[in-house]
């Protein structure tokens, strides 16, 4: 998306006023006896028998390691320190785990997650709280509540601007090794992990398995007990986690699996580090710009170039409109006419469009639903749609491209018969969209 050569970011045309397109913390053993006898060859009864009794010595061995429901004898006989690296290893193996953890005491709060070797997702709900975590490649993703961000400790995030929204953090970023910790399932094994001194229980029934509880230190919470319950059968795994303080206790219950669930990237997340800065240029203390009826802040870096109503702001906008545009760019032509390349980064534009009619302004914002790529947001109250990528979208396809690997974003909100259309070329996605989030309607 461009504000330039472009009619996705140009003055809404007349085609579009008309409604009409214009062109992201078991197994038993299968025994299987068969002789071959070959033509001429006799095989004496006492040999046969000899072998027959062999089989069945075998065959009661096993019956005796694994006795009573599945339970193996062998594993509940392994050393505690043992036991849980094979629970780990084990799990490790299945590649996925459902767990549901529980929060009991001064706060009550809820996990639900899935973990994977590379994947996660976790949901948190609880004492006014809501939040959603994805794990995807190198970032994790997260929504949450003004409430559940304000308790985040991520350093500079505005709760006020960026509550309900989709952030997202980067390897290197602040806040990223404690959002992103416990979310793979190697990660989650570890932050239950216990240490010496142990002791170990015999074997009991829990969550309806039959297990060997192991109870120790745990690394993530020292001088507390944490008790592992681990199934005991050929394939040990991790059952139920459970530590407590005082009147607070945690309960972890492990479930599904080796049942991998899909997990993807939302789209429209923007960077979280971005907000005490852009929450601060959206002040209405800072300068204003735009006409009477279509005033704005914005944090552009420079006073902008201004415009009205030429021939490439109007473009095809329906008789009546009338067009103001406000930019910063290292481009010293029109950027705005029709043959112009896509501008050069840093590249910030403001353009405020007044349409002759309301109905006008619904069938643009209507036609704007249409385009790939951009996503429903609000600002201040006013709904609107936004886009985050990088210069080379399908956004742009046609328009000549001057930096494909620029970090673009776009945002068009409306205000009675006013259209904003908010645009910032840069290097990186976070001063990308620090500009859109800078942009506020004046009141």
């Amino acid at each position: 998306m461009r504000p330039a050569g472009s009619s996705h970011l140009r003055t809404p045309s007349s085609s579009a006023a008309t409604g009409v397109p214009a062109a992201g913390e078991s197994a038993g053993d299968v025994w299987a006896v068969s002789a071959v006898r070959r033509p001429g060859v006799r095989v004496p009864k006492a040999a046969v028998a000899a072998a027959l009794a062999v089989v069945l010595a075998v065959v009661a061995a096993v019956f005796v390691l694994r006795s009573g429901n599945g339970v193996d004898q062998s594993v509940v006989a392994l050393p505690a320190d043992q036991l849980l690296a094979r629970a780990v290893a084990d799990a490790n193996g299945r590649g996925w785990t459902h767990i549901t953890q529980t929060l009991t005491g001064a706060q009550a709060i809820t996990i639900s997650q899935d973990s994977g070797p590379s994947l996660g997702r976790q949901v948190m709900d609880g004492s006014g709280m809501h939040a959603v975590t994805l794990l995807v490649g190198s970032r994790v993703y997260f929504q949450a509540d003004a409430k559940a961000l304000s308790v985040s400790n991520l350093p500079g995030v505005d709760t006020a601007s960026l509550a309900g929204r989709w952030l997202y953090l980067s390897p290197g970023d602040a806040g990223y090794e404690t959002i992103s910790k416990g979310m793979t399932l190697a990660s989650l094994l570890n932050g239950f992990k216990l240490v010496a001194p142990f002791t170990k229980s015999a074997v009991a029934t829990r969550d309806g398995q039959q297990v060997v509880a192991v109870t120790g230190e745990p690394t993530a919470a020292p001088d507390l007990s944490g008790t592992m319950y681990v199934s005991v059968t050929s394939e040990p795994l991790p059952v139920e986690f459970d530590v407590a303080s005082g009147a607070s206790a945690v309960r972890v219950v492990f479930s599904s699996w080796g049942n991998p669930v899909a997990v993807s990237a939302p789209s429209g997340a923007v960077p979280a580090g971005l907000s005490s800065a852009a929450a601060s240029h959206a002040s209405p203390a800072g300068p204003q710009y735009g006409p009477p009826g279509g005033q704005f802040t914005a944090a552009f870096p420079t006073p902008p170039r201004q415009a009205a109503d030429t021939p490439s702001l109007l473009g095809q906008a329906p008789a009546g409109s009338h067009v103001w545009g406000y930019w910063v760019s290292p481009d010293t032509g029109d950027i705005f006419a029709n043959s112009a390349p896509v501008p050069h980064p840093p590249t910030y534009v403001v353009l405020v469009d007044r349409l002759p009619s309301a109905a006008a302004v619904n069938a643009f914002m209507a036609q704007a639903t249409q385009v790939p790529g951009l996503n429903p947001v609000t600002v201040d109250g006013l709904k609107g749609y936004e886009f985050l990528g990088t210069e080379n979208n399908a956004l742009n396809q046609g328009n000549t491209l001057t930096d494909p690997n620029a970090a673009e974003g776009d945002l068009i909100v409306s205000n009675g018969s006013v259209v904003y259309m908010v645009t910032a070329i840069t290097a990186t996605a976070p001063e990308t969209a620090r500009f859109l989030m800078s942009f506020r309607p004046a009141a």
